[in-house]
């Protein structure tokens, strides 16, 4: 009976520290995750950042072009 116990304990805390260790590895994977795809929608907003940038510069020569065809 009193091996029986110790066996149950035995079992008990190493399922106990898989369990522990498992939910560890789950949460740093989440974190990790969620780390990436923030990145990602940061790079996105960015190069949209920069797209509007360029689209703003071409039409701003362009509108100087044809301000310069009118003065001539």
């Amino acid at each position: 009976m009193l091996s029986e116990n110790k066996k149950l304990k035995f079992f008990a805390k190493r399922d106990g520290i898989i369990l522990l260790i498992l939910w560890g590895v789950i949460l740093t994977g989440a974190i990790i995750l969620l780390f990436v795809l923030g990145s990602v929608s940061f790079d996105k907003s960015r190069s949209n950042e920069d797209a509007y940038q360029r689209v703003n510069e071409d039409l701003t020569g362009r509108i100087h072009d044809l301000e310069q065809r009118i003065k001539e």
